[in-house]
């Protein structure tokens, strides 16, 4: 929840106006939406380490009745995240950047779990 709180507290600090219930509201949602996005991405992350737990509890993966089904299901959440920006911002002038902000993030996570990936595959010694 760090990464929600974030957006609202830095909102709060970056801006001289002070925030209406609309901010707030629209905030939270902008927070609960990055939140649902990590999420996501260590449901793959979990899934491409074989974790069998995170954070002292099971992995979505090994908990009873999801199994491999995991990986459709954060495939299908993520599209989810862009359609819920689009009804709850689709009409602001910001929208666009918003949602090019959750591409970005996706983006920069991807390649982030591509680099380490590939280089927990690569013998490092065999370069010595």
């Amino acid at each position: 929840m760090h990464r929600g709180l974030t957006v609202l507290h830095a909102r709060h600090i970056l801006s001289n106006e002070s925030l209406t219930s609309q901010h707030v509201k629209d905030l939270c949602i902008l927070c609960w939406l990055s939140e649902v996005l990590q999420a996501v991405y260590t449901i793959w992350d979990d899934i491409i380490d074989d974790y069998m737990t995170h954070c002292g509890q099971f992995c979505w993966l090994h908990r009873q009745g999801i199994g491999m089904n995991s990986i459709n299901e954060a495939c299908i959440i993520r599209p989810l995240i862009f359609s819920l920006l689009r009804v709850y911002f689709g009409e602001d002038p910001r929208y666009a950047r918003v949602a090019d902000l959750f591409l970005d993030m996706g983006l920069r996570t991807e390649l982030g779990q591509l680099t380490h990936t590939y280089s927990a595959s690569v013998d490092v010694r065999s370069d010595l």
